[in-house]
C-alpha cells in the first residue's frame, strides 16, 4: 500500500470510529513488513484534531536497560511523518525508569512521500534506527566497524 492511500483514507475519515478504522488498518499493514515485525508495537493512538484526523503508532526496540530505540509513524494535517529516536532511562530499568531523556542528536523526522510504499517507508525508518545505533555504539567507545557489525546483527 502507499502512502498516498493511506492519506486517501485519511481524508476520507469524519468521524472518530473511521479514525479507529484507519489506525487498525495501518497497524496491520506496518505490523506485516519485515522491517518493523519484531518491534515492540505500543502507544497507538487516534483523534480528530481540528476536523481532521490524527493517528499514531510506537514501535520499540529495547537496546538494553538504558537504552530504547522509537520508530514513530504519524498521520497528522494530511501528512504522514516518520520520527525515529532514541530514548535513554536514567534509571536503567527500561521503561520502569522513573526518568527518560532523549539523546542529544539522534531524534529524525522526515516526510513520507506519497508514492512510497509503506513497506519502503518501514525499511528507511529501521535504517534510520540502525544508524543510530551505530551512533550510540561509537559514542560508547567501539570502532566504526564493529559497531556496525553489531547494529546491523541486533536489527536482523
Amino acid at each position: 500500500m502507499k502512502v498516498r492511500q493511506v492519506l486517501a483514507t485519511s481524508d476520507q475519515c469524519q468521524d472518530i470510529g473511521a479514525i479507529h478504522c484507519l489506525l487498525s488498518a495501518l497497524k496491520y499493514e506496518l505490523e506485516m513488513t519485515s522491517a518493523l515485525r519484531d518491534l515492540i508495537l505500543s502507544n497507538d493512538d487516534c483523534a480528530m484534531e481540528k476536523g481532521k484526523p490524527m493517528v499514531q503508532l510506537e514501535f520499540r526496540k529495547p537496546l538494553s536497560p538504558f537504552y530504547e530505540i522509537t520508530i514513530r509513524p504519524e498521520i497528522r494535517n494530511t501528512k504522514m511523518t516518520v520520527q525515529v529516536y532514541t530514548t535513554y532511562f536514567v534509571g536503567g530499568k527500561g521503561r520502569n525508569s522513573k526518568q527518560c531523556q532523549l539523546v542529544e542528536g539522534m531524534d529524525s523526522i522526515f516526510e513520507a512521500q506519497p508514492e512510497t510504499t509503506l513497506m519502503d517507508l518501514a525499511s528507511e525508518a529501521k535504517q534510520v534506527a540502525i544508524a543510530q545505533h551505530i551512533e550510540l555504539l561509537t559514542r560508547a567507545g567501539s570502532d566504526a566497524v564493529t559497531a556496525q557489525m553489531l547494529a546491523r546483527q541486533f536489527w536482523k
